[in-house]
């Protein structure tokens, strides 16, 4: 059986992630003939080197040809309008899927156009079926842990870097900085940098670790997001506390890793207004490292087998700004959260932290277990059983 992943394979993204789970998944079938159609994927960086990824990268490398001929089954993992529904035989359309309750018309369109539709969350899922796709169309099957936990030399040396923080109780921030200001940044990176400012303001003792890009790992991208961070920092900070240690460029698995499990990092803060699913916050919760979140998307189908730090939030209608008919519609909502309760979770957490910190370590091994790749597999084989071969 012939069948192409279409996808963004090559790029350093959560939808590369995604591309190359699902690329690992096909490759593990022995009657698959499988091959790669690489497609870009916005302002970002790409893998070149073929060993990266554990050697995937040089695999899709090598299979980045044309097919002999018309392909039984094509897995696209795009924005659904960029889905092909005549490329194969059998088309599987997957996304992300959209970060607030509804997604948009032109979408739901494109996902009548294909024999099936896979999103990572059960929240990703309503969104879809709030924006009036039938149920019988679409299936959720989870994304799989990306760090892994080990040493390498890159894990040594992203150690010692730690190691070097003058604060020993740093709170970790991760994630790629969404937007210019605080009312379009999904991911409310500048809200929760200018919170923990706020609340930890003079304590010498608390810090900060942002791991954060704009898009790319350039020299250019580093200098334009210390700008940024700066502004946000000037605004609200007094002095030179809480210390902002800012981590950029590209990690390897074992890197992130060591990143989560470092004992100078406490906790991962997470206010976010949206997840179609959240690898960083499964990465942290697989380290044991305790979560701090908002309770609400993507990331709930992961959380609720573990006790957490919760954010309460309202649930608020995108701005007027961000609404282009296209990805963000009118009347979409997603949340807000409560300052105050972030505030007062980790103010809480700061003075007592070993409860949350014994929750994080007794869940790791039930998320390892049930988010691993290999768990994953079955999923998909579950969810894609009935229209084409998966034995």
């Amino acid at each position: 059986m012939i069948v192409v992943i279409r996808g963004p394979l090559l790029s350093v993204t959560g939808y590369g992630c995604h591309t190359r789970q699902i690329w690992q998944w096909a490759r593990s079938k022995p009657g698959w003939d499988v091959y790669a159609a690489i497609v870009p994927w916005g302002h970002c960086t790409y893998y070149i080197d073929p060993n990266e990824e554990e050697g995937i990268i040089g695999d899709v490398m090598q299979r980045s040809q044309t097919p002999p001929q018309k392909p039984d089954v094509s897995i696209q993992v795009q924005l659904p309008d960029e889905w092909d529904p005549t490329m194969a035989k059998v088309n599987i359309g997957v996304t992300a899927g959209i970060e607030a309750d509804k997604c948009s018309e032109k979408w739901v369109s494109a996902c009548t156009k294909m024999d099936k539709v896979i999103v990572p969350s059960e929240y990703s899922k309503l969104s879809f079926i709030n924006g009036g796709l039938e149920e019988s169309k679409i299936d959720n099957v989870p994304e799989a842990i990306t760090c892994s936990f080990g040493e390498s030399a890159n894990s040594l040396d992203m150690s010692k870097k730690l190691d070097s923080l003058t604060t020993d109780f740093n709170f970790l921030v991760f994630g790629q900085i969404t937007a210019q200001n605080a009312d379009t940044d999904r991911k409310n990176t500048f809200n929760c940098l200018k919170w923990l400012c706020e609340e930890f303001q003079g304590k010498k003792n608390v810090g900060i670790v942002l791991k954060t890009n704009l898009g790319r790992m350039t020299q250019q991208d580093k200098e334009a997001a210390h700008i940024m961070i700066n502004k946000v920092i000037s605004a609200v900070r007094k002095g030179s506390y809480p210390r902002i240690h800012v981590v950029h460029g590209l990690m390897d698995k074992k890197e992130v890793g060591q990143l989560f499990t470092h004992e100078k990092i406490k906790a991962l803060c997470a206010p976010t207004r949206g997840e179609g699913w959240g690898l960083p916050i499964l990465d942290a919760a697989a380290a044991g490292l305790p979560v701090i979140a908002t309770s609400y998307s993507g990331h709930m189908d992961f959380l609720k087998h573990v006790k957490y730090l919760d954010v309460d939030f309202k649930l608020v209608q995108i701005p007027d700004a961000m609404v282009d008919g296209r990805i963000w519609v009118a009347g979409a909502k997603w949340a807000d959260p409560v300052e105050k309760k972030f505030k007062s979770r980790v103010r809480k957490f700061l003075s007592a932290p070993t409860i949350p910190t014994g929750w994080a370590q007794e869940a790791k091994q039930d998320i390892r277990k049930k988010f691993n790749l290999q768990s994953i597999f079955p999923e998909y084989d579950a969810a894609l059983g009935d229209i084409i071969d998966v034995s």
